[in-house]
């Protein structure tokens, strides 16, 4: 007498009556005892674990929303190096196993069929002890998303950005071109591999899709708060429009170090983060990103061959600042993930920026001609009968740490006064006075501290108001340190120490100071609005 088959309450396929895993779907229709090297939880396979009696696990990679990764070599090929994907299904009912499952399935489907250098090659495909595996190529490399966190204030270079680009579009270009097109649907910096010679690798194709001619709309939402574009929430179908509208986010990312996931669906305008782009550029990434899919760029071809023409140099010099992208109506799906992220709506402007502690070309020069002004007025403010103009020794590198940053101020006032003082009095004279030039150090960063807001761009009433209110703070501290040195270090009475305070130190440059960024600020906007 045959033995009654087993049904997977999962996937309804029929299996031996004695079997422990569903043949189809993987689903653990008995609970045997797993070995010792392995663990309950995805993401915990022990090192040295054997799987398919094939795969030694050598060292987990990291985790993500679909699943694990794990460094590992296959014994039966010389211990070739391959990445080990591990599915994830803790706290996961047993439909939304299914799920994964058959977009694990997918995965490998998808990958299995396409040859690129800008992908991994997929190799195996298995479950084992009730959990599904993918076997790929090994990429030696980090995720665009580890190699930003190591670049100055989040961003890369102009150059490096548009190489990074211009892959992106190659691949996604093989990828909309396919038969039916494959829309890749989750584009950020986490599911980007890159080579330290530069390669890009696309990863993690969990939730891509085919296209579809004539349906209405995606049967299921997923996407990465952010990256993700309006129509990925169930409003419409997804189309090559979708992956263009995250490549443009991830493009804004790159140039800016701006994290989307801090205004989904709004984006500071690339001039308002104080850098300079090429005029193509700005309109390129702004169109990229726009709300209504018909005004994307029609193909990422199109994408590629604009960024192959500014990263030759064919666009102008400086771009024009255009407003930033607010939509009038953020789209409703925003609320179904993250109501609280979009209830007080951010202002583009003032979104905090990143990378007020970095030095560029830019900072470099502001930081020469201000430690040359500043030892100018330094040395006027030495000379006799010319008190007025010691304002400018405290003025300059208010004003230059303000617009340029912290570094640029520090050095600026530190540098400049000393070498003010050493051409009033000679090298070999100047006093020693560590303790003074200590306090200019405090004194500077203060005051470069406002770049955190006002990013240098002062003609609005609000940002001159936060710069002048820290160079206030700055000049506080200033004296007061030198008040506590005199004290201390000098010995002087409290009064005597008083009395030598110069409060004119204080008032006249934050008389002066808002004028002179107004007026910087205007300058700016001629320029860039000629």
């Amino acid at each position: 007498m045959m033995p009654a088959s087993t049904i997977c309450p999962i996937c309804s396929t029929s299996n031996q009556a004695h079997a422990a895993f569903c043949r189809a779907c993987g689903y653990a229709l008995q609970q045997p005892m797993a070995p010792s090297v392995f663990n309950t939880g995805t993401g915990q396979l022990l090192p040295s674990s054997l799987l398919k009696q094939r795969y030694r696990v050598l060292s987990p990679i990291g985790q993500g929303g679909m699943g694990a990764v794990y460094e590992a070599e296959d014994t039966q090929l010389g211990n070739r190096k391959v990445a080990l994907k591990e599915m994830r299904q803790s706290g996961l009912s047993p439909q939304e196993i299914k799920d994964a499952a058959d977009a694990f399935r997918q995965e490998a489907l998808l990958l299995a069929g396409l040859q690129n250098p800008h992908l991994p090659n997929i190799y195996d495909h298995f479950s084992e002890f009730g959990r599904w595996y993918l076997v790929m190529s090994f990429i030696h490399g980090e995720t665009l998303e580890a190699y930003l966190g190591k670049a100055g204030g989040g961003r890369l270079p102009l150059e490096e950005a548009l190489q990074v680009g211009i892959q992106l579009c190659t691949v996604l270009g093989y990828l909309h071109t396919q038969q039916p097109p494959i829309i890749f649907r989750d584009l950020k910096p986490a599911n980007i591999m890159h080579t330290a010679d530069g390669h890009i690798y696309l990863i993690d194709f969990g939730i891509a899709r085919l296209f579809k001619p004539g349906q209405a709309r995606d049967t299921s939402t997923y996407g990465s708060m952010g990256y993700a574009a309006p129509e990925q929430y169930g409003k419409a179908q997804t189309t090559p429009q979708s992956d263009i509208f995250s490549l443009g986010v991830v493009l804004h990312q790159l140039l800016t170090g701006y994290h989307p996931s801090s205004s989904p669906f709004r984006f500071p305008a690339l001039a308002v983060t104080g850098q300079v782009f090429p005029v193509e550029l700005v309109a390129l990434v702004e169109q990229m990103h726009n709300l209504d899919d018909t005004n994307r760029p029609v193909s990422i071809l199109v994408v590629k061959q604009k960024l192959q023409r500014i990263a030759a140099g064919s666009a102008p010099a400086k771009a024009t600042p255009l407003p930033p992208t607010i939509p009038s109506k953020v789209p409703q799906v925003v609320s179904l993930q993250t109501p609280q992220l979009m209830k007080k709506p951010a202002s583009v402007v003032a979104v905090k920026p990143v990378g007020i502690w970095s030095i560029g070309r830019r900072q470099v020069a502001a930081m020469v001609i201000g430690i040359v002004l500043t030892g100018i007025g330094d040395y006027l403010t030495d000379l006799p009968n010319i008190p007025v103009v010691s304002v400018l020794a405290f003025l300059i590198p208010l004003f230059f740490a303000t617009k340029f940053g912290p570094w640029v101020g520090v050095a600026t006032a530190l540098i400049g006064i000393f070498i003010g003082d050493s051409i009033a009095f000679g090298f070999a004279n100047v006093e020693p006075s560590w303790f003074y030039y200590m306090s200019l150090v405090p004194f500077g960063l203060l005051a470069g501290l406002a770049l955190s807001k006002t990013r240098g761009r002062n003609p609005s009433r609000g940002a001159i108001g936060f710069a002048t209110m820290m160079s206030f703070i700055a000049l506080l501290v200033y004296e007061l340190i030198t008040l506590i040195v005199a004290i201390i270090v000098l010995h002087e009475s409290l009064s005597f120490a008083f009395s030598n305070l110069q409060p004119w130190y204080i008032v006249i440059p934050l008389i002066l100071l808002p004028l002179l960024l107004f007026i910087s600020g205007k300058i700016e906007d001629r320029r860039a609005n000629p």
